[in-house]
């Protein structure tokens, strides 16, 4: 699963917590009952969540690395990908999302 996937409405995506459950409580983002999760949670959830993985996807870094350019593209000063969720917004998250096609 892709995160443009994940997160494909906004009602899927959270601020302040890696991922929350329905009640809004935080909960790790593998947790079977998350049900939001912020841009690194799912890009985490998205990377390493298959059955019996416990190190991310080889293709984690590549994924990373395509994020932060885009970061740095967009921009000035490069927030890291908590900061851009929490301070700039879903919508900014997707941007970024779609144009490193993650």
């Amino acid at each position: 699963m892709k995160v443009s996937e994940l997160l494909s409405d906004r009602s899927k995506w959270t601020q302040g917590a890696s991922a929350r459950d329905k009640h809004g409580d935080i909960v790790d983002p593998e947790d079977p009952a998350a049900c939001k999760w912020c841009f690194l949670g799912a890009l985490y959830f998205c990377y390493t969540h298959n059955e019996g993985k416990t190190a991310p996807d080889p293709l984690w870094q590549s994924a990373y690395c395509r994020i932060q350019k885009a970061i740095e593209k967009h921009y000035l000063g490069a927030p890291s990908l908590p900061a851009l969720n929490d301070c700039f917004g879903y919508e900014a998250v997707m941007e970024i999302v779609r144009e490193a096609d993650v």
